[in-house]
């Protein structure tokens, strides 16, 4: 054993042990909120998501509620709230309780990889608050993260239908040069818009008029704007560089699913659940392109399709 490989394994073995008690702690903290949020608020942002549906459902416009709470406010596209119609027709709990199913199957669908790659174990005990906070008052964002984490163009046009910013997980492809895949994302991406155009025109046009946010602006955000906008910026336009840079590499995935997390300019703790999906991810590309190949004759370590799927 030479003695540069003693002080790398220790450092990788002291790695281990810091993300082992970070997780640890996470699970110590998470438990805890979800418990509180599980008897103060239960499925409190599924309720708003019944109530949009119900309205959808009584022609009520779905972006304009005098005297709604924040928590009652609903602020995605259309798509969800026309999702919800159908359940919007059943007694609340009924509804709750089937959203609250699906919920639960797309965060099994996100840890489908764990026998696999058993670091989204140590990820979620880090993470276990927000985790924890989003299923228990049935967030969205649990969707987004198994949509996410099978990364197909559809599940990426979907998700970006749900909510806006999981589009810019199609960056991947974009970097990466599969155009086949790109294509399909906007096809589907325009595709979903047009039936909420179709469906639910009016309340479409005003979600494009972002008659929905002045709600929200007062709510506590952990998003880097609320440092400064430039911040906001730097901190986005580091996270492209650095998937544009390592786009070939198995952390470029990783990075996208951070860019889509710290892209939104109202980020509460629950939105780091999206974190998880960076153990999915598209699978590699069947073919290269010619810049591609270029730059795999310049470099041979570098492979000539998909991701390298390397230890980080």
């Amino acid at each position: 054993m030479s003695a540069a490989t003693t002080p790398r394994r220790d450092w990788r073995h002291a790695a281990r042990l810091a993300a082992f008690g970070l997780a640890v702690f996470g699970l110590l903290v998470g438990i805890p909120v979800f418990v509180n949020h599980v008897s103060l608020d239960p499925l409190g942002d599924a309720h708003a998501y019944y109530l949009a549906g119900q309205r959808l459902n009584e022609g009520v416009p779905l972006y304009h509620q005098p005297g709604a709470t924040v928590a009652e406010t609903y602020l995605y596209p259309p798509l969800l709230a026309i999702l919800w119609r159908p359940l919007a027709l059943l007694p609340m709990d009924t509804a709750l309780a089937i959203w609250e199913v699906i919920l639960v199957g797309a965060l099994v669908v996100t840890f489908r990889g764990v026998l696999r790659d058993r670091r989204i174990l140590l990820l979620a005990g880090m993470i276990a608050l927000p985790i924890g906070w989003a299923i228990a008052i049935g967030q969205a964002e649990v969707l987004i993260a198994g949509l996410l984490s099978v990364a197909t163009p559809f599940t990426v046009a979907f998700a970006g239908n749900i909510k806006i910013f999981p589009w810019l997980a199609a960056l991947i492809w974009l970097v990466t040069g599969d155009r086949r895949r790109l294509i399909r994302f906007v096809g589907w991406a325009l595709g979903l818009v047009v039936l909420q155009l179709v469906l639910e025109p009016a309340n479409t046009l005003a979600y494009l008029q972002f008659e929905w946010l002045q709600p929200v602006l007062g709510v506590r955000s952990f998003s880097p704007l609320v440092v400064h906008p430039l911040a906001y910026v730097a901190v986005l336009a580091l996270l492209v560089a650095l998937i544009v840079r390592y786009r070939r590499h198995a952390v470029a995935w990783p990075l996208t699913v951070t860019l889509v997390v710290f892209a939104y300019p109202r980020l509460l703790l629950y939105q780091l659940t999206t974190l998880l999906a960076m153990f999915g991810g598209p699978t590699p590309a069947a073919a290269t392109t010619t810049a591609d190949a270029a730059e795999v004759a310049l470099d041979p370590a570098r492979p000539a399709g998909g991701l390298e799927r390397t230890t980080i």
